[in-house]
Formats: C-alpha cells, sequence, structure tokens
C-alpha cells in the first residue's frame, strides 16, 4: 500500500469517526453522568461520615457502607478517566 491509500483510508475512517462522535457522542455523556454520580457518592460519603456515632454496631456498617461507596468512586474514576482518553482522541480526530 503507498504512504497515500494509507493515509486516504486513516483520514476517511477519522472522518467516519468525527460524524459518528458528532452524532450520537455518548462519551461526553457518561462523562457528564460518571461525574453526577461520583459527586453524589461524595455527598454520601460525608452523610455517612456524619452520622456515624460511638455505637460500634453502627460503625462497622458505616465503615462497609464506606468502602463500598469508596470502591464505586474508584472504579468510576477509572472509567472517567479511560472516556477522557477517549474523548481527546475523538476531537483530534475531528480536527484533521
Amino acid at each position: 500500500m503507498t504512504t497515500e491509500l494509507i493515509t486516504g483510508n486513516v483520514k476517511t475512517a477519522l472522518k467516519n469517526t468525527q460524524q459518528h462522535v458528532t452524532e450520537f457522542n455518548p462519551i461526553e455523556d457518561q462523562l457528564k453522568r460518571n461525574e453526577n454520580v461520583i459527586s453524589l457518592l461524595v455527598l454520601d460519603l460525608a452523610d455517612i461520615n456524619e452520622t456515624v456515632t460511638s455505637d460500634p454496631e453502627k460503625l462497622k456498617i458505616k465503615i462497609a457502607e464506606m468502602e463500598k461507596i469508596n470502591s464505586q468512586i474508584r472504579i468510576l474514576a477509572e472509567t472517567h478517566s479511560y472516556l477522557m482518553s477517549l474523548n481527546i482522541v475523538a476531537k483530534n480526530g475531528r480536527d484533521c
């Protein structure tokens, strides 16, 4: 394959990707949803923190809830980071 043919194929693929991203843009929608969910989970953590009492049994339950929320935040943060990378690649493709 010649360089011109490869370049043409890449430009066509980027144009198709740009059209798909422009029409549907699921990445940015998911990023917004992730930001909202992370904000809500952080608020849940703050609420749990405020309601913890000296009752050891309640404390164990609240700690378990906090660990679960922290795990969800970590997963969402990793997904968010990955989607942001994809979004940057998609936007760069639109600029070609």
